[in-house]
């Protein structure tokens, strides 16, 4: 469930909540999957100012040697998105019957889908960069969420393009 109910809503109005949710999750995977991982908060509620759905975001690293062994052992305690693509060095979790909305995305260093923290840093540096990406999610929130994602990850990559 999303702490939104359907409309966006500015990160600032909970980063409180997210961040304490964040430091639980992260305590836990790095139990499941030991301290050598690199555990992030990404997306809208990591950065104040941004418009977001109220979920909260966690991206995990590892070296792509340990990327196969990561999985089995979130395989093993969370739910695969099956919204998302898997790769050799990619695949997406979902946390369920939580208060929020919580994804977990698995990436291997270097790989294809290690792009999340870069953004994220990129949206921190600059607001123009944020108040682009509000404007442009104002815009495609009513289109739906194929859109809305659809026009997220364009913006993400010309982005990172740039």
């Amino acid at each position: 469930m999303s702490i939104s109910a359907g409309k966006l809503i500015l990160s600032d109005s909970i980063l409180e909540q997210v961040s304490l949710k964040f430091n639980a999750v992260r305590d836990q995977l790095l139990n499941l999957l030991g301290p050598e991982v690199d555990i992030h908060h990404i997306g809208a509620t990591s950065v104040p100012g941004l418009l977001t759905k109220g979920g909260l975001d966690i991206l995990i690293r590892v070296e792509p040697g340990s990327f196969e062994s990561a999985a089995k052992a979130l395989d093993k305690s969370y739910l695969r998105n099956t919204r998302s693509i898997r790769t050799r060095d990619f695949t997406a979790y979902i946390i369920d019957g939580d208060d929020l909305d919580i994804g977990i995305q698995l990436a291997a260093k270097g790989g294809a889908f290690d792009f999340f923290s870069s953004f994220q840093e990129k949206l921190s540096r600059s607001q123009t960069l944020r108040t682009q990406y509000n404007d442009l999610k104002s815009a495609a929130w009513p289109s739906g969420p194929d859109e809305y994602r659809n026009a997220k990850t364009r913006f993400i990559r010309s982005v990172l393009e740039s």
